[in-house]
């Protein structure tokens, strides 16, 4: 078993469960705190790995039949488009009713972002908080000035 495989899922097969449209359960999943964590830690060759051996088998259970959407998910919202790209190439995808719809809406839409930590407690006096730009946006910060 893998680390992506203990992630909890639940609130992600929830999404699946009410989802009466991929795009639908598209937009949910992007904002799900799972898909943002498996993005936000993981690499984009070990989530394209976990996929890869995901669709090759048979989901064991309710919430295997919810992992590759939110695999591609995440993958969506790496730096590099690359491995989006590679996910539709995965021989066993098509057991996934909603795998290429998704994969490739979310290859039309997809805009490279990175994630960047900023520290508020020195600027603002709060404690720290996490941005997430485009990678074609400056974030530039003016110089904070004491309150009156």
């Amino acid at each position: 078993m893998n680390s992506l495989e203990q992630i909890d899922l639940r609130e992600a097969f929830k999404m699946y469960s009410i989802s009466n449209t991929p795009l639908f359960l598209m937009k949910r999943l992007k904002t799900d705190s799972a898909t943002l964590g498996i993005s936000r830690n993981l690499s984009g060759d070990k989530i394209l790995a976990a996929l890869q051996e995901l669709v090759a088998s048979e989901p064991r259970d309710a919430v295997d039949y919810v992992r590759p959407y939110v695999y591609l998910v995440a993958l969506s919202q790496l730096p590099d488009i690359k491995y989006l790209q590679s996910a539709g190439d995965l021989k066993g995808n098509e057991k996934w009713d909603w795998f290429r719809y998704i994969q490739r809406v979310l290859i039309a839409t997809y805009s490279p972002s990175v994630s960047e930590f900023i520290d508020t407690q020195k600027v603002l006096g709060f404690s720290t908080v996490q941005s997430s730009a485009s990678e074609f946006s400056n974030i530039q910060l003016a110089e904070a000035t004491p309150w009156k």
